[in-house]
């Protein structure tokens, strides 16, 4: 009996983890519209790389479909399955 609570947590773990999935129709086929105007940090491309969408700013949260403006990075969480916070871009030293 000391298994089933084994395979019930190892069962919820796999679940979760799962990943990050979309499904994205070819560009040609999608009407996004004017780009946004009142974007507070600049546009990016949206995770099918079609459409403009407003980047998020420095702090705010990130994932593949809500992506960081130019200029900064997700830097992802520890354990994030893809989620975390929008950084500024490390400097390269030369």
């Amino acid at each position: 009996m000391k298994t089933l609570p084994l395979l019930l947590l190892l069962a919820c773990a796999c679940a979760t983890t799962s990943g990050f999935s979309v499904r994205c129709s070819p560009c040609d086929e999608v009407d996004c519209g004017p780009p946004p105007a009142d974007c507070k940090y600049g546009l990016v491309k949206n995770v099918c790389n079609c459409c403009y969408i407003c980047g998020k700013g420095p702090g705010e949260d990130c994932d593949p479909v809500k992506k960081c403006a130019p200029g900064l990075y997700c830097k992802l969480h520890p354990v994030s399955y893809g989620n975390g916070i929008c950084t500024a871009t490390p400097q390269k030293w030369y």
